[in-house]
Parts: C-alpha cells; structure tokens; sequence
C-alpha cells in the first residue's frame, strides 16, 4: 500500500511542477509583454511619429507570438475540454455507482463493507459534469447545445 501512495504522490508532483513551470513562464511572457507597452507608450508620449515606426518591438513581439502558438479559437478548445470532461465524467460517475452497487449487492461481508469505495470515483465524475455544465457559456454556440 505504501508504494501505491508514493506513486500517487510522485505523480500529483510532477503535474504540480508542470502546471507551476507554464505559470512561471507566463507571467515572464506577461511582464516582459508589459515592459515593451509601457515603453511604446513612453515613446508615443514623447514623440507619435517614432513610436509608429520602431520596428525592433513590433519584431520581438512577432517573436514572442511565433514561440508561443495560441489555438485560433479559444471557445474551440473549450469546447473540446469540455466534451472530455462530459466523456470522463459520465464513466466515472456511472462507474462508481456501478461499483458501489456491485460491492454492497457482494455476499462476502469484507467487499460487502468496501460499498463506499464508489463514491470516489462517482465524486470525480459528478465534478466534471459540474464543470460541464457551468462551462457552457464559454463554448462555441451550436445547434446541440
């Protein structure tokens, strides 16, 4: 048991430092997008005409977008996070009510007494469906939905 729960860990803690390495790196894309605003806005203070024709920014930033692809659409891939989340949420939520109905129907009394071991999964799974449903304003609109 105890190696099922430092796999567990090492896991949550890889995804935790991915989710923590993209946060870094955006907020360095966010501030370094603010300096050069700030400094176009500085120029334009000073003088209109050359802030319109400085090229060094206007290429950084043409740099920064390159390195950086953002999807088209954004609703799209809302709409794609949120069909996965209706997908995964639905089998969770039907599996753990699937398992927690074949572990109480059981006749040995040891899994009969491990029923609750399907409200985990169907907790999962209720959560992703929330989040289906209260994502629906950011999708794309379509007939079905």
């Amino acid at each position: 048991m105890n190696d099922f729960f430092v796999m567990v860990l090492l896991i949550l803690g890889l995804v935790a430092a991915g989710i923590w390495w993209r946060h870094l790196r955006d907020s360095k894309l966010l501030r370094l997008r603010e300096m050069i605003h700030q400094e176009r806005m500085t120029k334009m203070e000073s003088d209109p005409t050359v802030a319109t024709e400085d090229h060094q920014l206007d290429g950084l930033l043409l740099n920064l977008a390159e390195r950086e692809p953002r999807p088209s659409n954004p609703a799209a891939a809302v709409m794609w996070i949120r069909l996965i989340a209706l997908c995964i949420g639905l089998a969770g939520f039907f599996g753990g009510i699937g398992i927690a109905a074949g572990m109480s129907a059981a006749s040995d009394p040891d899994i009969h007494g491990m029923w609750s071991m399907g409200v985990i999964p169907s907790a999962i799974g209720l959560g992703l469906l929330v989040f289906y449903y209260l994502s629906r304003k950011f999708s794309v609109p379509s007939n079905g939905d």
